[in-house]
């Protein structure tokens, strides 16, 4: 979906998208849609098959019912949403997370997502609804809020969906010309846009900031929130439709990165969608969730850089018309040994049709450094021998597997390679080539290739045994002094 569309169509192909998803989920048994979230990866497997009926996707669909101002659609929507509104706990004022598990309430987020689908029903079809089921919406959000904000201050939120409950406070505050609300949520999300951002590096918890900044802002160009705008324009790869900041929790299906919310929300605002976005999967259903604005993302074709630091680790973004690459260092950090997903190096290129990606990971290094060099980047990472690493995986890095792809070693064919040796990917569109060296301590690795899957990957099990997406270009260990520094040099 390469061309571009008017801002108005790509509201109307949103809906659309919303309105597919959740009639591919609805049950004709239960009038219901069906959804499991352990199994949301599993998208395009028999297992995949859902009996559960989780609360906040079928609002979400009721929402999509009502815009899009079919009489058929919003009687629909109407008799869901009074099935879905007596799921409420009359105690807490929360909702559960399925269906079935009502009376219990497991999770306190539930509320609290289900305050931006509520509200813009409130908003805009709160006239069609009746007195008697209006009444009932009223109570349900006010004991959301009313539950919501009193655990709060027991139970820290995370970052992005603290900013979705206090634009819900504030957007129903001047939905309702509840002053205490409007001042309230002002204040919260004025000091949760000049605070940490470390919030902002995953595409979840942008589109959970996103969800709820559109509650108040038509623009955030013109809010307090004009540096998000900014590093979201900046941090996108428009040649590939792809989010190019910091590798944090980012995830792969197929050969490519997984879509999700930000990935519609991006196309809307740059005003294309990937090939992978616009198929349809349970995340379309929140598309409905997406609002109109006339703010998009300018000179998208231009060059970006940025960097900051997440939580202490440094990271840059170099962001050009035909790749862009992100890295990220890594500090002594217990927490993060053992991150499977965490990226210490990304690059990617491709086109919405189809993204192609090369990255470079560790899970047993003590630390990470990166240096900018002439056509690329070092990765220096820092191994220490008591951590008993002889004969695992000490760096690896993947690239999705292309038949047009060649790899090669020292422009031969091979599946091993050692110290000094260099390693090249050809692709239609870019070239990688990467070599290693021990530069401090002593220690000796050896260069694996073959198929297999990056740690990100998702999907079915069996199905990832019986077919990888990925080249993995690994280095094992054989044996390493006390301390041992390994250099990567990547060049592109």
């Amino acid at each position: 979906m390469k061309s571009e569309m008017k801002t108005d169509e790509l509201t109307k192909t949103l809906n659309e998208w919303a309105l597919a998803a959740g009639r591919s989920m609805l049950s004709t048994h239960t009038g219901f849609i069906h959804y499991n979230y352990e199994n949301a990866f599993n998208l395009h497997s028999a297992s995949a098959l859902w009996h559960t009926i989780p609360l906040y996707e079928n609002m979400c669909f009721v929402l999509a019912l009502f815009r899009s101002r079919l009489l058929e659609n919003m009687q629909k929507a109407k008799d869901l949403l009074i099935r879905l509104l007596a799921f409420r706990n009359l105690e807490t004022g929360n909702f559960p997370i399925y269906l079935h598990h009502y009376p219990h309430c497991h999770d306190q987020a539930v509320g609290i997502r289900l305050l931006a689908p509520l509200f813009w029903i409130q908003k805009y079809f709160g006239h069609i609804l009746g007195e008697e089921l209006k009444e009932k919406m009223v109570q349900a959000i006010e004991r959301i809020l009313h539950y919501s904000l009193t655990l709060q201050g027991q139970r820290p939120l995370s970052y992005s969906l603290s900013v979705r409950l206090a634009a819900a406070v504030q957007a129903f505050g001047k939905l309702w010309n509840n002053s205490e609300w409007i001042l309230s949520g002002q204040h919260a999300l004025d000091l949760f846009a000049q605070s940490p951002i470390d919030g902002w590096y995953t595409t979840e918890q942008l589109s959970e900031i996103l969800i709820g900044l559109q509650m108040i802002y038509e623009n955030l160009t013109d809010s307090p929130w004009n540096n998000l705008w900014q590093y979201m324009q900046q941090s996108w790869h428009y040649q590939s439709c792809c989010y190019a900041g910091p590798r944090i929790k980012e995830w792969q299906i197929d050969g490519e990165a997984k879509p999700n919310l930000y990935d519609l929300y991006a196309g809307y605002f740059a005003k294309q969608f990937s090939a992978r976005a616009a198929s349809s999967a349970p995340f379309h259903l929140q598309a409905a969730l997406i609002q109109s604005s006339n703010a998009i993302w300018q000179n998208l074709e231009q060059r970006f850089i940025l960097e900051g630091r997440h939580n202490t680790n440094r990271w840059k973004i170099n962001n050009k018309p035909s790749y862009a690459y992100t890295w990220l260092e890594k500090k002594l950090d217990k927490a993060s040994l053992h991150d499977q997903v965490r990226t210490n190096f990304a690059l990617i290129w491709g086109a919405a049709s189809r993204m192609h990606s090369f990255i470079c990971q560790e899970r047993l290094s003590q630390k990470v450094a990166v240096v900018e060099i002439e056509g690329g980047v070092e990765l220096l990472f820092h191994f220490n021998a008591l951590q008993e690493i002889a004969g695992q995986r000490a760096i690896e890095c993947f690239t999705d597997f292309d038949p047009a792809m060649e790899l090669t070693i020292d422009d031969a064919k091979g599946i091993v390679f050692e110290q000094g040796q260099t390693v090249r990917i050809k692709s239609v569109q870019q070239q990688v080539s990467f070599s290693f060296s021990v530069v401090q301590g002593s220690g000796h690795f050896i260069g694996h290739i073959m198929r297999s899957h990056r740690h990100a990957q998702c999907g079915d099990k069996l199905e990832k045994q019986l077919q990888s997406s990925d080249w993995t270009l690994f280095l094992r260990s054989i044996r390493l002094s006390e301390e041992c520094v390994v250099s990567l040099r990547i060049y592109f």
